[in-house]
């Protein structure tokens, strides 16, 4: 079979390159798909231009648009919504003035969100 991906690329038809199964395998016996993908409005959106452009027919199998895994806050996606208009710098100056001394970088947030 011919595919549209470039070898070693993952995509709808695409098998997992070595390089993906070494970082999603984890030694569990099986390889995890990405989880860092746009949300469903977004891929609607690119959907939409894919289709304008006559692109060949995409078949999206589960799970085709990022969701949330339960740690995911207001104040997160209030931060996306800014960089998607480009107003990345006033998160930054938010996230300054949130600093914490008795949070280390990469706590789950739902432990200290409301605090």
């Amino acid at each position: 079979a011919v595919s549209s991906v470039p070898a070693g690329a993952a995509g709808p038809s695409a098998a997992p390159s070595e390089t993906m199964r070494s970082k999603y395998h984890a030694g569990v016996g099986a390889v995890h798909p990405p989880l860092a993908l746009p949300g469903k409005e977004y891929m609607e959106h690119a959907r939409a231009l894919w289709e304008e452009l006559k692109l060949p027919a995409l078949s999206p199998k589960g799970p085709w648009h990022g969701y949330t895994l339960g740690d995911w806050t207001e104040t997160w996606e209030r931060f996306a919504k800014r960089t998607v208009v480009g107003d990345w710098e006033a998160s930054g100056l938010e996230t300054i003035k949130r600093r914490r001394e008795d949070v280390t970088p990469e706590t789950p947030t739902a432990n200290h969100e409301k605090l």
